[in-house]
């Protein structure tokens, strides 16, 4: 459920404006200490009906002044952003990042993240988000923004999520806790170890606002994770809420396990209430060019 939370964060940067006609190409970058800097071999967009191309772009962004600066040698974009969904991360760097968006269509290609949220670093590889609108029955508003696209339909995909050693007693007694009928079978099943956990071959899928998804969890633990519950994008409030309905692995249950370790995290941008996660994404407040 973490990466499930971290991936909102992220697609959040392309999810608060209508879909738009963008293309770009092996961008990478970092983001510390509220500053952040990237570059990317090409770049392509619409912006009010203004077509610009870049090659060899530079981005900065500035979470105190809240803009964002793409240029190149002949032409300066400035983006005024409101980054306050950046609140989540310390550190944050990205390679292999390819993005294209047409009117129906958003794909994100990133082949490497890495990001620290208070205590863990997270080490991410090859994910992949898409949203297809022309699969979606029925008729679909003209102001359909990115992240409304992956609530109606929606895919993410993830080949790893690094995120370190756990507490194995912890995580151990606490499955104990919410499966009190199991207790012996929870004993046998996973035997603790003072190793590293990955999360391998994530797979989210969101059709019409319910998603499903399965993961699995290696080392001493090899058990897949299976979520589900309902999304929902409250554009009004800039806000997405997701309501986490069930949480297994294997086929124990760890819903609770999940919400309290989503709530340890104090996060400024999540709270939890009940199985309910709300998620504060921030918003564009505009935009304007210059050259």
């Amino acid at each position: 459920m973490k990466a499930l939370l971290i991936l909102t964060s992220l697609v959040t940067t392309s999810a608060m404006a209508a879909f738009p006609l963008a293309k770009f190409e092996n961008l990478y970058g970092e983001f510390v200490n509220e500053n952040g800097k990237a570059y990317a071999e090409s770049a392509k967009y619409d912006l009010n009906q203004v077509k610009i191309t870049h090659k060899e772009i530079e981005v900065k962004f500035n979470k105190k002044a809240k803009h964002l600066v793409i240029k190149d040698n002949n032409t300066t974009v400035e983006l005024k952003f409101d980054f306050s969904f950046l609140n989540v991360f310390r550190f944050l760097s990205f390679e292999g990042v390819n993005m294209q968006s047409s009117l129906k269509n958003f794909e994100l290609h990133l082949d490497k993240l890495n990001l620290f949220i208070q205590p863990n670093d997270y080490v991410l590889d090859e994910m992949r988000v898409s949203t297809d609108l022309t699969q979606v029955n029925g008729p679909v508003s003209d102001d359909t923004t990115v992240l409304d696209g992956i609530v109606l339909n929606g895919e993410i995909t993830i080949k790893s999520l690094a995120f370190g050693k756990i507490n194995e007693t912890v995580f151990i007694k606490s499955m104990i806790e919410e499966n009190p009928t199991l207790s012996a079978d929870i004993k046998n099943t996973f035997i603790p170890k003072a190793i590293p956990v990955t999360a391998r071959n994530l797979a989210l899928n969101v059709k019409k606002g319910k998603f499903s998804g399965q993961v699995l969890l290696d080392s001493w633990i090899n058990a897949n994770l299976y979520i589900g519950g309902e999304i929902k994008n409250l554009a009004k409030e800039n806000k997405l809420q997701i309501n986490l309905q069930r949480a297994k692995l294997g086929y124990f249950s760890i819903k609770r396990l999940v919400l309290k370790n989503i709530k340890k995290l104090d996060l400024d941008s999540v709270v939890v209430n009940g199985q309910i996660i709300t998620v504060n994404l921030g918003k564009v407040v505009s935009t304007s060019t210059k050259e």
